[in-house]
């Protein structure tokens, strides 16, 4: 099923909880909704739905005009938070009562259950309770409820919440999997950005009511259109340093300092227009040295997190602290003085307008057209 977002908006008396929401979502696509707390994703999934209405603009069904149709008539699956499965009903019994509004025979229903059950691996099971099941067990049975259905459109809201790290990423694979062989619509809400990384095949991040920027994970990662974007997506986040460009001698003179107390200053890669930004480059551009280097400077380790196969080191100069991502263990005790070197390639230096917080392109202009839409 193609979707289209028009306008949306809700309010809740004075209280805008989502502002002028728009987005393409392709027949097939493996879409996520992420943000923070609060930022309107499960509101927003939830107008899909048919369940709140939207205070204005219109939701289309394969350009068809859904805005007005009830939930039931809108043929669409919803996989919840809490799983919302019937404690007396046994794990068949649930799928089954998933069917009782599509009008099936009693053997097209039961095709549907086992093969459902198939699916999910949960055969075997399929004559307990709920509460006789493990959390990831439930989990599968809510899946398996609304595969049975067959819709075309599937909305899942934060379904893996509530499982333990391991199995939630163990489920992540098992629903990228299920999707490519199914082949439905899926709307995945999370306020997990590994997750929205790991799954989606086109990622919306929503914050303070608005699209921040919609596209690929790596289109997100690599190119995001402001600092919001830069900051949320990625683990470390990006690292942001207050800088000054001079036009004339494309420098960047930054907030740190070397071994001689003078300001680190980078060589710009592109004609930037004089003026405060905010650099930001990722934690694995970032090199680390034992002994001063080309163009490095010193710091001070704050801490590392060593996580086997690689540690994040966090740093601070002149007062400013920001990480270091290093793809191997780092034994560097605290208070150590290593040396670091900045990437000096356009790629890897974000530069963001410091009033508006936009990415800026090579001439310093905020980049705002094209990427905050929900289409680009």
């Amino acid at each position: 099923m193609y979707i289209k977002l028009d306008h949306l908006t809700k309010q809740y008396g004075a209280t805008s909880v989502l502002d002028e929401i728009n987005a393409q979502i392709e027949e097939g696509e493996f879409f996520v909704l992420v943000g923070p707390s609060g930022s309107g994703k499960s509101t927003l999934l939830r107008i899909i739905a048919g369940l709140i209405p939207a205070t204005s603009g219109d939701v289309y069904f394969d350009n068809q005009k859904a805005t007005d149709l009830p939930p039931k008539d809108r043929h669409l699956a919803m996989v919840f938070q809490n799983y919302a499965l019937l404690p007396f009903m046994s794990v068949a019994e649930n799928i089954r009562f998933g069917l009782h509004n599509l009008q099936l025979d009693t053997t097209e229903e039961a095709k549907r259950v086992n093969d459902a059950l198939a699916m999910v691996q949960l055969t075997e099971l399929r004559d307990r309770k709920p509460k006789e099941l493990s959390g990831g067990q439930q989990q599968r049975v809510a899946l398996a409820r609304a595969i049975a259905t067959k819709a075309s459109l599937v909305l899942m809201d934060e379904p893996l919440s509530n499982l333990d790290a391991q199995l939630r990423t163990e489920m992540r694979q098992e629903l990228v999997q299920l999707h490519k062989e199914l082949g439905m619509t899926l709307l995945y809400v999370t306020h997990d950005q590994v997750e929205a990384m790991t799954m989606g095949e086109r990622i919306m991040v929503l914050n303070d009511h608005h699209v921040q920027q919609v596209g690929t994970p790596l289109d997100l990662y690599n190119h995001p259109a402001n600092e919001f974007v830069a900051s949320f997506i990625g683990s470390p986040k990006m690292n942001m340093f207050d800088a000054t460009i001079d036009a004339l001698e494309h420098l960047a003179t930054l907030q740190l300092t070397d071994a001689n107390q003078h300001s680190v200053r980078l060589p710009l890669p592109f004609d930037l227009q004089a003026g405060a930004y905010q650099l930001g480059i990722r934690p694995e551009k970032i090199q680390l040295h034992d002994q001063p280097a080309e163009n490095s400077f010193p710091v001070r380790v704050m801490a590392v997190a060593n996580l086997g196969r690689e540690s994040s080191v966090t740093l601070v100069n002149n007062g400013h602290e920001f990480i270091a991502s290093v793809p191997e263990q780092y034994p560097v005790p605290e208070n150590q003085i290593v040396y670091a070197t900045l990437p000096t390639d356009a790629a890897d230096l974000h530069f963001f307008d410091e009033k508006s917080g936009f990415a800026v392109n090579n001439k310093g202009i905020p980049e705002k057209a094209g990427v905050l839409d929900g289409i680009a």
